[in-house]
């Protein structure tokens, strides 16, 4: 596959251009091709639901807890156990309510196995009773963009998505018990966390990340970044607790290395029910394609399309450099996907993908576009 590097360098070739040269703003050649570049192949990547982004993951639902009694205290923020619950750390984040009352509450903190932390204060009368805690949002990875067309299934089910105006609505009892036959969209999960635990090696060239002391499968999230150094990489896949796949090539060898780990921005959904026992939901989504940093990255791209990106860019950059305004490219660029999508639907197979191909270009200063 083509490097990053090396299509900015045939690009500005093409265009008769240096890299090294500056315009008027003092941006290189090279800076302004791969600014320009990442923006078109973003934009490739959003325009249909190319096979080569399908990825699929799964997660475990959370089942109700329900254990003992509680005591609660008008004006407080504090939930106390009758002894015979344990509440835990991972309860942070769920949602807290009296059997015998409506009213709903997130979950603050968990002191300790036998408090709770209500990020609002009780409003109710002081009580004691039976109780619900449950987990109301769900984060699917990094890499999965929010409001994106996704499939969540459990064999023989599947959990149908709701419009994002009727999931208040319609989700408002998601406390129940039941397969949840209803999902939607809630909200990005903007709160960061980080991950520094152990040390990392890796070979240049190669996207595999091995880690020693690391425990990477519940710590991080696919599509999450990974700094190391002054290089930035996303996590493609978490294949065990020391080895992630990378997005990005690795641009130099790397042994011992420390590096930081950055989860943030997680998509979460919410379901019309809760599975008890809970069991494993599988979810089929288009995963999202970030800049290319490092010029070691490649494109991810079926071998026979990327040609159309490197045009694109070739054609806009010719664009900038011209004093009038030509529209010619952007048609080109719109029938090369539309042929490319059409060849993709037809299911003909990758390896009869047109490599080189001649388009004959329509309009005014076809000089451009030889």
């Amino acid at each position: 596959m083509i490097k990053f590097l090396d299509s900015i360098k045939l690009i500005a070739s093409r265009a008769g251009q240096e890299t090294t040269q500056k315009d008027k703003n003092g941006l290189s050649v090279e800076e302004v091709l791969k600014q320009i570049f990442n923006l078109r192949y973003k934009d490739f990547s959003a325009r249909h639901r190319w096979p080569w982004l399908n990825k699929t993951f799964s997660f475990q639902t959370i089942p109700n807890y329900k254990e003992g009694n509680v005591f609660v205290t008008i004006g407080s923020r504090t939930v106390s156990n009758s002894g015979t619950a344990t509440f835990t750390d991972a309860m942070k984040g769920r949602f807290f309510k009296l059997d015998s009352d409506v009213e709903m509450y997130e979950i603050l903190d968990v002191p300790n196995s036998q408090t709770l932390t209500l990020k609002e204060k009780y409003v109710g009368q002081n009580n004691s009773g039976s109780y619900l805690i449950w987990k109301r949002y769900y984060d699917l990875p990094c890499d999965c963009k929010f409001g994106s067309k996704i499939i969540l299934w459990q064999y023989p089910y599947r959990s149908h998505s709701l419009p994002l105006g009727d999931v208040n609505l319609a989700l408002s009892k998601g406390y129940t018990a039941g397969f949840p036959k209803y999902w939607g969209w809630s909200k990005l999960n903007r709160k960061e966390s980080t991950y520094s635990v152990g040390t990392i090696g890796g070979s240049k060239g190669t996207k595999t990340l091995t880690g020693s002391g690391t425990l990477w499968i519940e710590a991080l999230s696919e599509g999450c970044e990974i700094v190391i150094d002054s290089y930035v990489y996303n996590v493609d896949s978490i294949d065990s607790d020391t080895q992630v796949t990378l997005v990005q090539n690795i641009v130099e060898d790397l042994s011992g290395k420390t590096y930081k780990a950055k989860i943030k921005n997680n998509p979460q959904i919410v379901f019309s029910s809760v599975p008890n026992p809970p069991f494993n939901f599988n979810l089929d989504y288009p995963k999202k394609v970030y800049d290319l940093l490092n010029d070691e990255d490649t494109l991810e791209i079926w071998e026979g399309y990327e040609h159309i990106v490197i045009d694109a860019v070739l054609f806009e950059y010719l664009d900038k450099l011209t004093s009038d305004r030509a529209l010619n490219w952007f048609k080109v660029y719109e029938a090369e996907l539309d042929r490319a999508w059409s060849e993709l639907c037809n299911e003909n197979p990758s390896e009869y993908a047109i490599v080189e191909r001649d388009v004959e270009n329509t309009g005014y200063r076809k000089s451009l576009y030889s």
